[in-house]
């Protein structure tokens, strides 16, 4: 909304009359965004065609807890959590898994006290995309 307040300022109230704007006029008052869509307007490309973000190779939930635990059920539970939120990006970047890597350690800032780390990999026989199958494999 403050988009199209500023650009009804500047007298621009319709498509063509923000495809005749300069593009660096755009670019200096609003962002590369903006400016983009006046270049589209115009019909000139940004981007060659397809391209765009390429899929992540890893996908990362880590998280710390707000102190320590040593309740299977609770680290159960979070391991849950993180594994579906691996899962939605996955699903939203329309990608496999064939690996799941967890890991867990102590704070190592509390060097005073006795530290733990230790780690697992799971590989699938082939990659997947159902959801919480991770979770069956760890």
């Amino acid at each position: 909304m403050r988009l199209k307040v500023a650009l009804e300022r500047m007298g621009v109230r319709t498509a063509l009359a923000r495809a005749l704007m300069a593009p660096d006029r755009i670019r200096r008052r609003f962002n590369v965004c903006v400016m983009r869509t006046v270049l589209k307007l115009r019909g000139i490309a940004c981007y060659p065609l397809g391209s765009g973000p390429l899929p992540r190779e890893t996908i990362v939930c880590s998280r710390t807890f707000g102190g320590a635990v040593s309740d299977c059920s609770v680290l159960c539970e979070a391991l849950c959590a993180y594994t579906a939120c691996a899962a939605e990006k996955l699903r939203r970047q329309r990608s496999r898994a064939h690996l799941l890597h967890v890991f867990l350690m102590t704070n190592p800032f509390q060097s005073e006290k006795l530290q733990y780390a230790n780690t697992h990999c799971g590989l699938f026989p082939c990659p997947r995309r159902v959801r919480f199958i991770c979770l069956h494999r760890s």
